[in-house]
C-alpha cells in the first residue's frame, strides 16, 4: 500500500498527520493565489504516488524530476516520500530532447 512510509520524522508522515489534524489548513499558497490545503495536497501525492508506482518506481529509486518550481513538483516530491524514492531535480533547458535529454538526466546521476 502506498503511504506505508511510517517513520515519524518523514515528510510524508507529516503530510499524512497534518491532514488529518488540519484538514482545511493552508499548507501552501501559490504567486496566483492557489490555494492547497493539508488534506488536498494530502490525497494529490498519492495519486501522483500511485502512478509513480505503475510506472514502476519502488523504494530507493531514483527519480528525475525535470518541472519548474511549483505545486506539480511538490507533490512529486512528496509522492517520492510516500515511496521511499530519491527525487532528483533534473535543470536541463525544456526544450532539450532526444540526445542533449539524455546527457542532463545522466549528468544528473539518475
Amino acid at each position: 500500500m502506498i503511504g506505508m512510509d511510517s517513520r515519524k520524522n518523514s515528510l510524508a508522515h507529516f503530510v499524512r498527520l497534518s491532514a488529518h489534524r488540519f484538514p482545511t489548513n493552508t499548507f501552501l499558497e501559490t504567486v496566483d493565489g492557489q490555494i492547497w490545503t493539508y488534506q488536498q495536497v494530502y490525497e494529490t501525492s498519492l495519486v501522483y504516488a500511485h502512478a509513480l508506482r505503475r510506472l514502476g518506481v519502488e523504494a530507493y529509486a531514483q527519480v528525475a524530476i525535470m518541472l519548474p518550481t511549483g505545486v506539480e513538483a511538490t507533490l512529486l516530491w512528496i509522492a517520492c516520500a510516500w515511496l521511499r524514492a530519491h527525487r532528483v531535480a533534473v535543470h536541463v533547458d525544456e526544450g532539450f530532447d532526444g540526445l542533449p535529454l539524455q546527457q542532463g538526466v545522466r549528468r544528473a546521476s539518475i
